[in-house]
């Protein structure tokens, strides 16, 4: 299973990187997300680990396997026994604008049994992530 939404974000992207690596501040803007506690300290960056805590969900340690300075980065978690990865790619668009795309894919035998009901929930974070992009950085 696979959720991708893509939309510009009325920021430089400078200032979406900069919140989208200061994890601990997106409980205050996005509803979905009840607490997250970062597991290192640091430059939040490759192998930096959060604990998440969602609405519904049991808190799951998402750790940065991949990170290109300046630019994206991808997160693997393992909520409720899948397999997910949550992908941020961040790129320049018109001045002061950011093209911006997240996209999560789970997999496993427990993605196959919950897809559907997950993809929905999937579906619906990423429209609030994205409501909460544009309120910390617009």
């Amino acid at each position: 299973m696979e959720v991708s939404r893509h939309e510009s974000v009325g920021a430089s992207p400078a200032a979406v990187r900069a919140f989208a690596i200061d994890v601990e501040r997106w409980p205050g803007v996005m509803d979905h997300i009840d607490r997250i506690d970062r597991c290192d300290e640091g430059q939040f960056g490759l192998a930096s680990s959060a604990a998440l805590t969602q609405l519904g969900l049991p808190t799951t340690i998402w750790t940065m396997d991949r990170f290109i300075p300046g630019g994206s980065f991808r997160w693997r978690g393992r909520p409720l026994g899948m397999a997910m990865t949550a992908d941020h790619i961040i790129k320049p668009s018109q001045v002061g604008h950011t093209e911006f795309t997240l996209s999560v894919s789970a997999s496993g035998w427990m993605a196959v049994v919950l897809g559907p009901v997950v993809r929905k929930a999937v579906e619906r974070a990423l429209v609030k992530e994205f409501s909460g992009f544009r309120m910390a950085c617009d």
